[in-house]
């Protein structure tokens, strides 16, 4: 059987804290042998992204992925161009993760250091789908997210309060807690990251989890998925 391969780049020119993209489909490989499965097209799209970035040279990035498709354990690539205000890029990063359930809204978050006295002014985001079976073993039931404060912390800087509840009736071993900061406007203004050990069946969670955001910043929401492997 013919691996089923999705190119689809979502092209978003970003003010300071994120936009809404627009959708372009830039390739679509030959159709996959399996009939079952949807059109390639509809796989996937970047439904939101945006970048945080405080008074160093750290650029916190995410992006929104939803995943439109009847299935999961899609692999989702993300690469993030960051620009100054000419256009430029001033650096390219990129984050691999997978869809763990059909609709949802995957949070692709990573971070930059540019090099001293640089500052990003917009991010274009470009997603690669491919429906290759690398994680058909991570799929799982809807994990949830939730909303989290936003406060300063007591060493500097700023983290968002998290607490979240497992929903399984089974240990989630090293999952991924995504942080997605927005601003006033619900626009993105910055990311950050986290994996535990484990979260006890039907168990609570409950962390300061640092993030690099934007001055903007006002609120974050969180995203609990499936560790890979």
């Amino acid at each position: 059987m013919k691996r089923a391969l999705v190119a689809l780049a979502v092209i978003a020119s970003l003010a300071a804290c994120g936009g809404d993209p627009d959708v372009v489909d830039q390739n679509t490989s030959t159709k996959s042998d399996d009939e079952k499965k949807q059109p390639e097209k509809e796989q996937g799209a970047i439904v939101d992204s945006g970048f945080g970035q405080g008074d160093d040279e750290y650029v916190g990035l995410a992006a929104i992925v939803k995943n439109k498709s009847d299935h999961a354990g899609q692999t989702v690539t993300v690469s993030f161009n960051i620009k100054d205000t000419s256009g430029e890029v001033l650096k390219t990063e990129s984050q691999v993760d997978n869809f763990s359930w059909p609709g949802q809204e995957l949070a692709v978050v990573t971070q930059a250091d540019l090099a001293p006295g640089q500052k990003a002014a917009s991010v274009e985001a470009t997603l690669l789908i491919e429906d290759d079976g690398t994680f058909a073993d991570d799929v799982s039931d809807d994990l949830g997210t939730a909303d989290a404060p936003l406060v300063n912390s007591e060493y500097g800087g700023r983290v968002a309060k998290v607490q979240m509840t497992n929903p399984n009736d089974k240990i989630l071993k090293n999952p991924k807690v995504a942080v997605v900061c927005h601003d006033s406007s619900n626009k993105i203004a910055g990311s950050g990251f986290t994996y535990p050990d484990l979260i006890a069946p039907s168990g609570k969670y409950a962390d300061e989890i640092d993030v690099i955001v934007s001055a903007s910043a006002k609120s974050c929401k969180v995203y609990l998925e499936p560790g890979l492997g």
